[in-house]
């Protein structure tokens, strides 16, 4: 399966800080403690605003049923590497997509 990360930009940032923590309900009462509820929230959300998707979801809980864990962990580390790249290279954040395999 590819999938395209797409660069976030601040606005993007700034509603994934906001809309993460509606996640955590859902996912204690699934059996998680607050940390991995809140990291797998956070990632979660992050993916929804990053990933180019040709159906995309309605909302970052839509996610949880479409990837695994290890999943979301890869795309997740892929956008990290990606991001420490570019700021290796002291270039500007790139618009570009990202290819990432699974």
């Amino acid at each position: 399966m590819r999938l395209n990360l797409r660069p976030l930009h601040a606005t993007d940032q700034l509603a994934v800080n906001r809309r993460w923590p509606a996640l955590l309900p859902g996912l204690m009462r699934k059996g998680l403690s607050l940390q991995d509820a809140a990291a797998l929230a956070h990632n979660v959300t992050f993916l929804f605003y990053a990933l180019e998707l040709n159906a995309p979801p309605r909302s970052p809980a839509d996610l949880l049923d479409q990837f695994s864990l290890s999943q979301i962990a890869r795309l997740c580390e892929a956008y990290r590497e990606r991001a420490e790249q570019l700021e290796q290279l002291a270039l500007p954040d790139s618009d570009e997509p990202q290819e990432v395999v699974l």
